[in-house]
């Protein structure tokens, strides 16, 4: 039998006391003290399930797709507090590698990832833009760009801006 100082029988909390998690309640909608068995169990997760319905969160354990409320809170706060509790008691033990994360927890997280991915790609578009943007400066025709290099390289004048006819232009074409 485990003897709990008065101070610890109305606090809530997690413990793990001769390879057994004890979890006690106290401030749940239903009081209740609960406890497993970490050498019977070989793994198994816990929630919070929220009842929209109800307005109720339950801290709940699935092991092997069979799902047992534990306990159901008012608070979202009081259900997260119960999780985390879990978390710690688990870490100390040492005897099990735990992950805590709150159902609702993993859709925001891949959120977050989509967001990243969407910044991601909205950067590109704006690189792909600004590059579009800079070639779309006027350029002049590929035959005036040819007779320009052609008058050139055979010496038809003597320098850029010398007005010629029209007649001297197109024979140096």
């Amino acid at each position: 039998m485990i003897n709990l100082p008065l101070r610890d029988r109305k606090s809530p909390g997690a413990r793990v006391v001769d390879s057994k998690l004890i979890l006690s309640y106290p401030n749940a909608i239903k009081p209740v003290l609960w406890q497993m068995d970490l050498a019977q169990t070989s793994s198994s997760s816990f929630e919070i399930d929220t009842d929209l319905k109800e307005g109720h969160y339950a801290l709940v354990m699935k092991t092997s797709g069979k799902a047992e409320e534990i306990a159901s809170f008012e608070a979202k706060d009081d259900a997260a507090s119960a999780l985390f509790s879990i978390g710690e008691a688990l870490g100390k033990s040492g005897k099990s590698a735990c992950r805590v994360m709150m159902a609702g927890d993993a859709a925001q997280a891949s959120g977050n990832g989509g967001r990243a991915l969407a910044a991601l790609a909205g950067i590109i578009l704006i690189a792909v833009l600004v590059a579009a943007i800079m070639n779309m400066s006027p350029r002049p025709p590929a035959s005036i760009v040819a007779a320009m290099e052609a008058q050139q390289a055979t010496g038809g004048g003597s320098g850029v801006g010398e007005p010629v006819s029209a007649d001297a232009f197109l024979r140096g074409m």
